[in-house]
């Protein structure tokens, strides 16, 4: 009975609630991520889950989750553990994480990184880089717009992996028409990290007070700024047409595909070969001209056409071949026999000068006298015997 009353007036109560208009609030439900934080030594974001749900075999309680950095593509979390790491992490702009459970980005919590920002009007601009001639890696900037006259910009490159701790310095710098320094060069690229992390800071201010200027940095692909060199192309005449071989000028790619343009003299138009190899054989017996281009599986970036070479494979031009092999291996003969014929004539020769002298068979004894050879023409007493 007092069970039914209690029922009666909770719904009395609700129905005269909502007709004045009174709603109630849920209360507020606690994130299931907590306690999101980086450690940018480490680059390792890490977080809490307090949704609930299963623990996977070897893994943490909770869902499969993912991290996203600045917009780009997802990462998979460790799933040892709720964190995530990346290759890099730049301390001279703000960056911007989100974590969320795969499937559920919903329930995604966010993190600003922000570093310290002392004079960002006067950071560097427009930091980009590029490899190029092989072995070359060149970066430009421009000066921030609220740069002094006399600021001075420094540019500095390491590892991504590693903290700034291993930061090097630029060797060449390149200076604009006030004298400020706008560029670097850096020559053996291929000694370089395949990820790297480029940083400009610098100093300046007026009255001769040299504040520090905020830093400006870039996370950079070598194989993606990479502009591809032409590759080095070969080529000769065979009995039956042209080999044509070349090799690759990269210290990033490792995989590329190669476009021939073959220009034959019979043909009117050029023809085109895709080819994975580094070497082709050309079916023709005429003037033939072949260039090559190679494009980067990876980032597809391609490279200029190599410098043309021609060559005359027709019927003179291959038969010449062989019989220009003929009279070296002849000339190569007769050399050899007429070495073989010098040596034995300055050994018989020498014989002659120098003869040799010959050995003594008989040891001297006590009985026997030595003498010494006189000059020719000198007086001789004979001795008799009375």
């Amino acid at each position: 009975m007092a069970a039914g009353v209690w029922l009666l007036l909770s719904v009395t109560m609700f129905e005269a609630m909502s007709e004045r208009g009174v709603h109630m609030e849920a209360p507020p439900l606690t994130p299931p991520i907590r306690n999101l934080s980086i450690d940018p030594a480490q680059r390792r974001l890490t977080w809490e889950w307090g949704g609930g749900g299963t623990r996977a075999e070897g893994g943490a309680l909770g869902p499969r989750f993912l991290c996203r950095k600045e917009g780009r593509d997802p990462v998979r979390a460790d799933p040892a553990g709720h964190s995530c790491s990346f290759p890099a992490l730049s301390h001279c702009h703000v960056t911007n994480f989100t974590v969320f459970p795969e499937g559920q980005e919903k329930d995604a919590a966010h993190l600003c990184f922000q570093p310290r920002d002392p004079n960002r009007a006067a950071a560097a601009r427009n930091l980009h880089c590029w490899v190029h001639d092989v072995d070359w890696l060149s970066c430009r900037w421009g000066r921030g717009p609220g740069a002094t006259r006399d600021v001075r910009y420094r540019m500095f490159l390491r590892d991504a992996r590693h903290s700034p701790d291993h930061d090097r310095e630029c060797p060449r710098y390149e200076v604009d028409s006030q004298g400020s320094r706008v560029g670097c060069a850096v020559g053996e690229a291929g000694t370089l990290a395949s990820l790297i992390t480029v940083t400009v800071n610098g100093s300046g201010g007026a009255h001769g007070v040299h504040a520090p200027v905020s830093c400006t940095d870039a996370d950079i692909d070598m194989a993606a700024v990479e502009v591809l060199a032409p590759p080095v192309l070969t080529a000769e005449c065979e009995s039956t047409g042209a080999r044509v071989r070349w090799a690759p000028q990269s210290r990033f790619q490792t995989a590329f595909v190669f476009t021939l343009q073959i220009n034959q003299s019979s043909q009117t138009e050029p023809k085109l070969e895709m080819v994975y190899e580094t070497e082709f054989k050309v079916p023709t017996l005429d003037t033939v001209s072949v260039r090559v281009k190679a494009t980067a599986l990876d980032s597809g970036v391609e490279s200029d056409w190599s410098k043309a070479w021609s060559l005359d494979c027709g019927p003179t031009a291959t038969l010449a071949t062989p019989m220009t092999s003929l009279l070296l291996a002849g000339a190569g003969a007769v050399l050899t026999v007429m070495a073989v014929l010098l040596l034995c004539w300055r050994k018989s020769l020498l014989s002659r000068l120098f003869p040799p002298i010959p050995r003594m068979r008989v040891l001297p004894g006590p009985e026997m006298v030595a003498w010494v050879e006189a000059p020719e023409n000198c007086e001789v007493t004979l001795v008799t015997d009375n």
